[in-house]
């Protein structure tokens, strides 16, 4: 169970690293073993430094709660895509890939659009068993976003 459950502000994920996903009721939640970043602006950050959390949690409810209705596309080294992850099945694989420890995620940007529900993540794939890594984006149409996290952490930005 998680002290914080806000909607993001002062808050970023850049450089951080999703470890496990989860897709229940209608939520796909990114899980964050080494926490996400609290800015100085944060009223729980009085240190005047960015700080991250402890372990932490972001859930996307997704529009069409029904079915885990997100997208992550991968790019080859030569920027165009390698692969589509849309069908349920590879969908199944690459969180068994993550939830698995075989790869992780690190997330370099979200971009979200100001008028509508669909938000971009884009990351790294850090694969452990191949010494390098794929860039990938998740594309989802979310329409609330949570960030539940519980204490700050002594590491610094």
């Amino acid at each position: 169970m998680f002290k914080h459950h806000e909607k993001g502000e002062n808050i970023s994920l850049h450089d951080c690293t999703i470890d496990r996903i989860k897709f229940k009721d209608g939520w796909l939640s990114l899980y964050f073993g080494d926490g996400f970043w609290i800015d100085p602006n944060h009223p729980e950050n009085d240190t005047g430094m960015t700080l991250k959390t402890d372990a932490a949690k972001v859930k996307f409810h997704l529009v069409f709660e029904d079915k885990c209705d997100f997208s992550v596309y991968v790019l080859s080294r030569k920027g165009d895509y390698k692969k589509c992850l849309c069908t349920e099945p590879k969908k199944k694989k690459f969180f068994e890939r993550v939830n698995s420890g075989n790869c992780t995620l690190e997330v370099l940007w979200i971009y979200e659009t100001k008028y509508n529900s669909l938000k971009i993540i884009e990351c790294v794939i850090w694969d452990k068993k191949h010494p390098h890594s794929d860039k990938c984006f998740i594309k989802l149409d979310s329409d609330k976003v949570k960030y539940c996290w519980n204490e700050l952490t002594k590491t610094e930005y």
